[in-house]
């Protein structure tokens, strides 16, 4: 009998990818933590992202995640791109102090931008991660006509 090489299922590749950037963001921290949260908003070809880091003593520091997970967040937001529905635009990692991962990923809601984003990028997203018209919101609909 042949034996077939399982694939590793999307989900658990996603799961995977989400772990590593998590383990990068923890390993950048420098201080006594109780949470952490990685914030990350990406258009193509935009990334923007924070770690706020809550310290044993209470008090949160702001800072930014190592430049080595780039390529990660990239491949995260490839391999959960569905056809004509896209793929995400924002997502938050929470690390607690046990190692609990919790994720959320946005594919709807505009983000919450720290820096202007100009609209031509959102057609550029668009063209990388295409949507059926059902799936773009009213928002996107309007960055979009403004890009033309």
């Amino acid at each position: 009998m042949n034996e077939v090489p399982i694939l590793q299922s999307t989900m658990e590749q996603q799961g995977e990818i989400a772990k590593e950037v998590a383990q990068a963001v923890v390993d950048s921290v420098i201080i006594p933590w109780t949470e952490i949260k990685y914030r990350v908003r990406s258009i193509a070809p935009f990334l923007e992202d924070e770690v706020l880091t809550m310290g044993t003593d209470g008090n949160t520091v702001r800072g930014y995640a190592p430049d080595s997970i780039i390529d990660l967040v990239g491949s995260l937001r490839e391999l959960m791109y569905t056809e004509g529905a896209g793929t995400w635009f924002s997502a938050e990692l929470s690390i607690n102090a046990s190692g609990q991962l919790d994720a959320d990923f946005n594919f709807n809601d505009e983000p919450d931008w720290q820096a202007p984003v100009s609209n031509q990028w959102y057609s550029r997203e668009l063209a990388k991660y295409p949507r059926d018209s059902a799936a773009i919101p009213a928002w996107l609909q309007e960055k979009l006509r403004l890009a033309q």
